[in-house]
C-alpha cells in the first residue's frame, strides 16, 4: 500500500494541563494514542518513551504514515505535541482525542498541509 505524498502537520501547544501529566500516566497515554490513531487510519509500527528526572517525558509513535510525539513539561503544566501523518488520516481526531486525555486549559495549534506543491514528472 502506498500513501499520498500530500499530508497535515500538526503542531500543537497544550498549557495548564489539568490531568494526567504525571509519568505514572504514559502507559495510559501510550494506550490511548494508540487506540485513536487506529480509529482515525493511522498505523502505529512502534511506540517508546523517554521520563526525564524531573518527571517529564517524552513519548514518541513511529507510524507507518509519519511520526507523533509528546514533550512535556511538567514544571509548566504543559506539553507540546506534533503529529505528521501522509495520506487522508484525520490527525485532527488524534490531537483532540489527546486534548480530552490532558485536559488543558489553553490550545494553540498550527496545521499545515505538506506536498501540495509537488508535482511528480
Amino acid at each position: 500500500m502506498t500513501h499520498d505524498f500530500i499530508g497535515t502537520h500538526i503542531i500543537s501547544q497544550f498549557y495548564d494541563i489539568q490531568e494526567n501529566l504525571s509519568c505514572d500516566a504514559v502507559p495510559e497515554l501510550i494506550a490511548a494514542v494508540r487506540e485513536s490513531c487506529s480509529r482515525n487510519g493511522i498505523s502505529v509500527m512502534k511506540a517508546d518513551s523517554c521520563i526525564f528526572e524531573n518527571g517529564g517525558y517524552t513519548v514518541f509513535l513511529l507510524l507507518k504514515e509519519s511520526h507523533l510525539s509528546i514533550h512535556t513539561y511538567v514544571e509548566y503544566k504543559s506539553a507540546f505535541i506534533d503529529i505528521f501523518s501522509c495520506g487522508n488520516a484525520d490527525t485532527m481526531n488524534v490531537l483532540n482525542d489527546i486534548k480530552a486525555f490532558y485536559y488543558p486549559k489553553r490550545v494553540e495549534i498550527k496545521s499545515i498541509r505538506r506536498g501540495e506543491g509537488f508535482h511528480a514528472q
